[in-house]
């Protein structure tokens, strides 16, 4: 992880508060009486006669200890010593380590070129080129990061597995959707034959978790839940640590037209409105029930484990579009073959004329990368989603498929809620 490379020893001798700005070797502005001072560093415990370390340098002031109640800070924005109180002769201490970037950071800095995009009605096939990503207001109106189109850098092996970035979440937690078991899979599912619900007669069965007749339960598990649930337990409990539990996970129930019932009047949900008729689509998730989490800080703390489906409306970011084709973004790369379609968890629209539940769903070998609707009690496969926690490091790689990114396991983010 981070280890401790440099300390700086300052001895200051001054009768007012001070304040210290350090930009290269002995070079100090002040304010203060006495003109005595004495600077002396050392990396990995050896006396150095090189250049005081530069921003630039791979470091960051972790913290500063100083004698007689002053108190001081490091500030690594603007690369000063910052100190308080001092009246007394007082020494400093600096720790410095070495700086390992955050796996949202690191994305940010491999892809320096961010966009916007404001137009969802035709499928977007254009090339990131390796360095851009595009930027979106989601939940709570933060920013979000997304990828979207032809990716060749989103790439992530994490538990074993190969993962593809779908986006930096609002929280800076890391959104990662299956992809199989080596960079090149093309059948990249835990399930090619998965019903989302086994019975399709009732609104409620739209739920990944539902309770009959009502809009927003959260009684019974879905079967696709249930399956996700034991995949998870399977394969990833022992990494649960580096796994986001405040991550929301939208199971958007809402009603964009019509009147919501159980088994009345045909109605269309929300997502039905944003991508099939408007082409508008949100990362935001407008009802708390819906907010599927493994913890009640951010949603309806639901989730057993803490993992879900993609959105239609990420499909929709990523570059597909409602009744169309798109086999060149990422997200029908590692699924054009082993399943005709495979799941999302946003409801589509609910049919009283056959007492049908509509749930979104992705071509695979058959209609490749369209956005399309299917039946709840219709088998399709499974490609879960995965969070991880914003305290992540990276550890290597450069996203490419032969270069994937990896993650750093160490403890202290193990132990952190995010």
């Amino acid at each position: 992880m981070k280890k401790s490379v440099c300390l700086i020893f300052i001895t200051l001798i001054c009768v007012v508060s001070i304040f210290v700005s350090i930009n290269k070797p002995k070079e100090v502005k002040k304010e203060y009486k006495n003109e005595r001072q004495l600077i002396a560093y050392t990396i990995d415990g050896q006396t150095m006669t090189s250049n005081f370390p530069n921003k630039e340098d791979g470091y960051i002031g972790e913290s500063v200890t100083c004698t007689n109640g002053v108190t001081g800070q490091w500030n690594n924005e603007t690369w000063k010593l910052e100190l308080n109180d001092v009246t007394t002769t007082t020494s400093c201490t600096i720790n410095f380590i070495e700086y390992t970037p955050y796996f949202y950071e690191q994305i940010l800095e491999d892809n320096p070129n961010v966009e916007t995009r404001t137009d969802f009605s035709t499928v977007f096939t254009e090339s990131n080129n390796g360095n851009t990503i595009y930027k979106a207001s989601g939940q709570d109106g933060l920013d979000t990061y997304y990828f979207a189109g032809a990716v060749t850098n989103n790439y992530v092996k994490f538990a074993g597995y190969y993962w593809r970035i779908v986006r930096i979440n609002e929280d800076n937690s890391v959104r990662l959707i299956y992809a199989g078991t080596s960079a090149d899979d093309t059948a990249g599912f835990i399930s090619t034959s998965q019903k989302y619900n086994s019975i399709n007669d009732n609104s409620a069965y739209v739920g990944y978790m539902y309770t009959e007749s009502q809009q927003y339960g959260t009684g019974t598990n879905s079967p696709i839940k249930t399956l996700v649930d034991n995949w998870y337990a399977s394969n990833l409990n022992s990494y649960s640590g580096y796994i986001s539990k405040t991550a929301i996970y939208c199971n958007d129930r809402t009603v964009g037209s019509g009147t919501w019932s159980a088994t009345g009047s045909t109605f269309y949900y929300a997502a039905y409105t944003r991508l099939r008729t408007n082409k508008t689509p949100t990362f935001a998730c407008s009802n708390a029930n819906d907010r599927f989490t493994a913890s009640t800080s951010t949603g309806n703390g639901k989730l057993t484990y803490p993992i879900g489906l993609i959105t239609a409306d990420e499909i929709s970011y990523a570059g597909g579009l409602y009744g169309t084709n798109n086999s060149n973004y990422y997200i029908a790369q590692n699924a054009s073959s082993g399943a005709s379609w495979w799941w999302t968890m946003s409801p589509d629209y609910w049919s009283s004329n056959y007492s049908y539940a509509y749930v979104f769903y992705v071509g695979g070998s058959s209609a490749t990368g369209r956005l399309y609707n299917s039946l709840v009690s219709i088998t399709r496969g499974v490609r879960p989603v995965i969070s991880l926690k914003s305290c992540v490091l990276a550890s290597g790689g450069s996203g490419t498929a032969s270069d994937p990114y990896t993650i750093s396991l160490t403890n202290s983010c193990a132990t952190l809620e995010n």
